[in-house]
């Protein structure tokens, strides 16, 4: 009989879990928790479709323990048995792999690398499969990278700490507050990332033309800058009013420009004239974060923009952002792309959702938790923009 994932199994599993349990080291925590996550999912899938439960658990089952043998793991899963004695995998209430690396904000990356390859691919009239896998693992690995960075450092550097206004879009994970025993194995993701990305650099190094391996190399190198040295000591560039000038740099124009060095094109008109727009997406999302963030960044000495202009001159810097943003678009659409109105498809969620965010943001510029909504509206302007955008590239490519 297939053992039972009841909530009861996973609360006592938990309880006891530390006491019953030693860690893993980060590669087997890793594979144990893809393990764990698909046992989970197919399972559940199949649970009410088909009588092959016990099958599908079973060989799971013999799978994480060929690698695993019963010991929890630092980012949340571990073997647990039922009543009859059955293997069972628990997840924990710690955070999983996915959430320290704050995957749902990899649109930040995969906007600009799919705009820059579409871009040159309507340049040039090319596409290789193989150079865009590589480029989008490298920009995974360095944005990975990043995000576990910055959480490492604000939280050790006090910013995270006496941060009041946490929430989805802003203020960090917070996951070292509660875990501290994770520091160990979040280095080792923010490590291996870089590494992973690095590697795809290199293979992406092998495949592209010589003529764009020297700038390939340049992008690869200040992105590993960026990704560590946005928040850590000495250089702490979100610390001295340089972190917005770096986020939009990374998701902006170099990304933009290794996606399309990556097709063996470069300073292409196209390429120049998109370079600045998802930057900016990123950048209002970080300037919306660093207002909610005001009173923690004040306090632990994070000089960000924001905090040097203060929230009253901050909220027209944010509607600035996205002026120049939509400016960038209606100029990319009606003047340098031929047949390029189906860019302009990424103004709608201009029509639709930023009065109300500026509404918001002009009336509660100082009030932490009242942006918090804004900050939501915010994001889905962004992640709404960057789906049309790519969507009007390749239609573009498409009539073509």
């Amino acid at each position: 009989m297939a053992p039972t994932l009841s909530f009861q199994n996973i609360q006592t599993a938990v309880k006891n879990q530390e006491q019953k349990h030693k860690l893993l080291n980060p590669r087997q925590s890793l594979f144990f928790e893809f393990a764990a996550y698909a046992r989970m999912t197919v399972l559940i899938f199949f649970s009410s479709l088909v009588p092959t439960q016990g099958f599908l658990n079973r060989w799971f089952g013999l799978l994480t323990n060929f690698f695993i043998m019963e010991c929890t793991c630092p980012f949340g899963c571990y073997v647990e048995k039922d009543s009859r004695g059955e293997q069972i995998i628990m997840i924990t209430k710690k955070p999983g792999l996915f959430a320290v690396m704050r995957a749902p904000f990899f649109s930040s990356i995969l906007a600009p690398l799919l705009a820059g390859t579409l871009l040159a691919v309507m340049a040039e009239g090319r596409f290789s499969l193989a150079r865009f896998f590589a480029v989008t693992m490298m920009g995974l690995g360095m944005h990975a990278a990043t995000n576990v960075y910055n959480d490492i450092f604000d939280t050790l550097q006090g910013t995270d700490r006496i941060n009041q206004h946490r929430n989805d879009f802003s203020g960090g994970t917070g996951f070292l507050l509660q875990y501290p025993d994770l520091l160990p194995s979040m280095y080792w993701v923010a490590r291996w990332s870089l590494i992973f990305a690095a590697s795809a650099c290199l293979l992406l190094l092998v495949l592209v033309n010589p003529a764009v391996r020297p700038w390939l190399i340049g992008l690869g190198v200040l992105s590993a800058f960026f990704s560590k040295y946005y928040t850590a000591a000495p250089i702490k560039l979100a610390y001295r009013g340089l972190g917005e000038v770096a986020v939009w740099l990374a998701f902006g124009p170099m990304a933009v420009l290794v996606a399309a060095a990556s097709q063996n094109v470069l300073f292409h008109p196209y390429v120049v004239a998109a370079m600045p727009i998802t930057g900016l997406s990123t950048v209002s999302i970080l300037w919306m974060g660093q207002m909610i963030d005001l009173p923690a960044d004040a306090g632990a000495g994070k000089r960000g923009m924001v905090a040097r202009i203060g929230s009253r001159r901050g909220r027209w810097g944010f509607l600035l952002i996205h002026s120049l943003l939509a400016g960038n678009l209606l100029a990319l659409g009606l003047a340098v792309l031929p047949q390029g109105w189906p860019v302009l498809a990424a103004l709608i969620p201009y029509v639709l959702l930023l009065p109300r965010t500026w509404q918001q943001v002009h009336r509660f510029h100082d009030q932490p938790n009242a942006l918090k909504q804004a900050a939501g509206w915010n994001v889905q302007i962004h992640l709404l923009m960057s789906s049309l955008l790519i969507l009007g590239l390749a239609a573009i490519l498409v009539m073509r």
